[in-house]
C-alpha cells in the first residue's frame, strides 16, 4: 500500500482553499494533485495550473501510465484499457468527491449513493475510495 497525506490548509475542494486543481495558483492541491506528487512523484512544476490528469501532457500521460497504477485502470470491463488517464473509474470518483460541494444533494459515483453533509464525510468517503486502490490517506492540519 502507499501513504498519501493530505494538508486540509492546502487542500482545493468544494468550495474551500480556492480553484480545485492538480495546483492551483495559491498553491494548493486536489487529493489528485497531493497524489500526483506524493505518489507518482510528479514535480509541483509539471502539474501547476492543471484541473486535472487529462490537461497534461502526452509525455506526463505516459509517466503516469508507468508509474501510477491506480490512475490507470479501465472504467469497467466493457472498455479496453485506455491509457486516457480521465477515463479512470479511481480519477472520475476522486474528482466527484473532491469538488462537491457540501450540502448539496447526493452524488452518484460506482454504483454508490455518497451523501456528504461535512468534510468528514468527505474525507470518509475519499479514505474509502483511495484504499481500495492500495492508498492509505491521513488527513493532517
Amino acid at each position: 500500500m502507499n501513504d498519501l497525506v493530505i494538508d486540509r490548509q492546502k487542500w482545493a475542494r468544494g468550495k474551500s482553499n480556492g480553484v480545485s486543481a492538480l495546483l492551483n495558483s495559491d498553491g494548493n492541491m486536489c487529493c489528485l494533485g497531493f497524489a500526483a506528487i506524493q505518489i507518482t512523484g510528479l514535480t509541483p512544476d509539471q502539474i501547476e495550473g492543471f484541473g486535472q490528469y487529462e490537461e497534461l501532457d502526452s509525455e506526463l500521460h505516459d509517466f503516469l501510465i508507468e508509474n501510477g497504477t491506480p490512475f490507470c485502470e479501465p472504467q469497467d470491463s466493457e472498455h479496453d484499457y485506455d491509457p486516457v488517464i480521465a477515463d479512470t473509474k479511481f480519477h472520475n470518483h476522486a474528482v466527484e468527491i473532491n469538488d462537491f460541494v457540501i450540502g448539496n444533494s447526493a452524488i452518484n459515483y460506482g454504483g454508490r449513493t455518497c451523501f456528504m453533509e461535512t468534510e468528514e464525510d468527505r474525507e470518509e468517503q475519499l479514505t474509502k475510495l483511495f484504499k481500495e486502490n492500495g492508498i492509505n490517506i491521513t488527513f493532517i492540519n
